[in-house]
């Protein structure tokens, strides 16, 4: 299934949905930034444990039905919302996660781009 780079709305073309990454280990805040972003826009937060609960149920955590499922299921989600009227979806997930980050996007999405690097950005406001 193709993945959508714009939308007919009323004869205009709209900007395709926004797909934005929360990444980090765990414990930082991930979920906050994830929730306000959330509420201060109109795109849905998807939890990465959304889909590892649901296939906990049935396969043991890391095994290969389990990592197969989750990614599925997650490219599926992705792939819906790209395809739809809705906004944009928040993917919230550990730096540390399985399946690997990012092993579940659709083939036709480019890959995201690297995060800039706050090092500099600190370390001149801190030596000033």
């Amino acid at each position: 299934m193709g993945v959508s780079r714009g939308r007919r709305c009323l004869g205009m073309i709209s900007p395709a949905p926004t797909l934005v990454f929360v990444v980090g280990p765990g414990a930082v805040g991930k979920m906050t930034v994830g929730t306000e972003l959330a509420a201060r826009t109109a795109m849905k937060l998807f939890h990465n444990h959304h889909t590892i609960d649901l296939v906990l149920r049935f396969f043991p955590f890391g095994s290969p039905p389990f990592n197969r499922l989750v990614g599925e299921f997650r490219r599926r989600i992705i792939e819906e919302v790209a395809a739809s009227d809705l906004p944009g979806l928040i993917f919230k997930q550990s730096c540390f996660s399985i399946p690997p980050l990012f092993s579940f996007l659709p083939p036709l999405l480019p890959p995201p781009l690297p995060a800039p690097s706050v090092r500099p950005v600190l370390r001149r406001h801190v030596l000033r």
